[in-house]
């Protein structure tokens, strides 16, 4: 669909996750409010109610409604009348707003999204927030997806490693509204926690979920304590291990020193209320927005090199990057807390670097740039290389095959050896 240069461009965005608001639809949102409205219409279509109420207060047109997924991880999963009613819609969609292009904000939507594109001759891309197993990239079609956009290299790397091709990905680092944080009140948060001013106050922002390793934390904690140091652990978040973290707080006699304050609106008023040092430990993280916002803070960060993180910081000199286990973390913390000048410094590169590198006017500029790409280079639905990406999607299923029967293998083996 050929569009002229004064005509508004309609961007349907359709985002699937669950009721919370938190680093896709984050990201999603800076887009939706970065967005020039002389030159895009945005429309939302999402399960998300949380995400809709923000998007609708910015006078985005917002449709929600209840997704289904084939072979997905809610029931039902095999409603092949859901997946048909939401291909329809999507097309629906399409039509009624004279859609210029589709923006899937992560890989669920591809699945139903990828048809519709087609059959409707728009073009698509799926904006990738975390890497997805084998069974998932294969079941939603992400290697089918004719652009992918990561929000870091580690975000493509597992399908450009099954052979995706990598001209059809790119990577736009997500972006923090800086002007946003500071703005966001501070709070007497040390008197509230009753801390002194010798105290070492630690913080992580994160889903209490057993990805994000606040077990892992609660005892670099512990360990911290007994070399001596007045520390304090803030949790920011909450999950379903909320209770079970509790109890190893317990367990390890740290009732004074840990503090679950919940969810919380409002991150930037938290961090930079009286924070000495941010720490996060997850065993696999895309991005790590909640790093940036502490770096644009001024608060040093701690935290373990895995996914893209290492993509955010550059080690010893914005943060410190060490490895995930409980012992090597606590001496990166215990390091830091022993050097007030090196944690002044580097928050003060950490601020500097971050606002150079991942402000929103760049993340705005590359997904404009794209924008334009897309819908007047081409103005009509390309999938390159798709024999690529079929081959892609066969190597991976074949290697995911493999390796199950390698296991079952193995455990027979073990079994007959018994």
């Amino acid at each position: 669909m050929k569009h002229s240069a004064n005509e508004k461009l309609p961007i349907l965005y359709i985002h699937y996750g669950d009721p919370w608001f938190r680093g896709s639809e984050n990201c999603l949102i800076t887009l939706l409010k970065l967005l020039d409205k002389d030159i895009y219409q945005p429309i939302l279509w999402t399960n998300n109610p949380v995400l809709a109420s923000q998007a609708q207060a910015m006078g985005v047109d917002t449709h929600v409604e209840e997704f289904s997924l084939l072979l997905g991880w809610k029931a039902p999963k095999w409603s092949f009348s859901g997946w048909w009613k939401l291909y329809l819609k999507c097309r629906d969609l399409i039509r009624h707003y004279g859609v210029s292009l589709v923006h899937c904000n992560s890989a669920a939507p591809i699945q139903w999204a990828l048809m519709a594109a087609k059959t409707m001759d728009v073009p698509m891309l799926c904006h990738l927030h975390s890497p997805y197993p084998v069974r998932d990239k294969i079941s939603l079609g992400l290697y089918l997806c004719p652009t992918i956009v990561g929000v870091s290299k580690m975000a493509t790397h597992s399908v450009e490693r099954d052979g995706y091709p990598a001209s059809c990905a790119r990577v736009i680092y997500n972006a923090i509204d800086y002007s946003a944080i500071k703005n966001q009140p501070s709070k007497q948060l040390r008197t509230e926690l009753g801390l002194s001013s010798s105290d070492i106050l630690l913080a992580s922002v994160g889903s209490l979920i057993p990805r994000k390793r606040m077990d892992k934390l609660i005892r670099v904690t512990a360990n911290l304590k007994a070399k001596g140091h007045p520390v304090h652990l803030m949790l920011i978040g909450s999950g379903p291990e909320l209770m079970k973290l509790k109890s190893l707080t317990a367990e390890l006699n740290l009732e004074k020193q840990v503090h679950f304050v919940g969810e919380q609106t409002q991150i930037g008023s938290c961090l930079k209320s009286g924070v000495d040092i941010y720490v996060t430990c997850p065993e696999e993280e895309a991005f790590g927005l909640t790093i940036l916002e502490a770096l644009s803070l001024k608060v040093p960060v701690v935290a373990a090199r895995v996914g893209g993180i290492p993509e955010l910081i550059d080690a010893d000199e914005t943060g410190v990057l060490c490895e995930g286990d409980v012992n090597s973390f606590t001496d990166a913390v215990d390091k830091l807390i022993r050097d007030p000048a090196k944690r002044k410094t580097m928050a003060q590169t950490g601020a500097l670097r971050a606002y150079s590198r991942f402000g929103t006017e760049h993340f705005y500029h590359e997904f404009h740039r794209l924008y334009q790409s897309m819908i007047y280079q081409s103005g009509h639905y390309q999938n390159p290389f798709i024999l690529a990406k079929l081959a892609a999607m066969c190597q991976a299923a074949c290697r995911s095959v493999l390796r199950i029967l390698g296991k079952k293998l193995s455990l027979t083996s073990q079994v007959r050896e018994v």
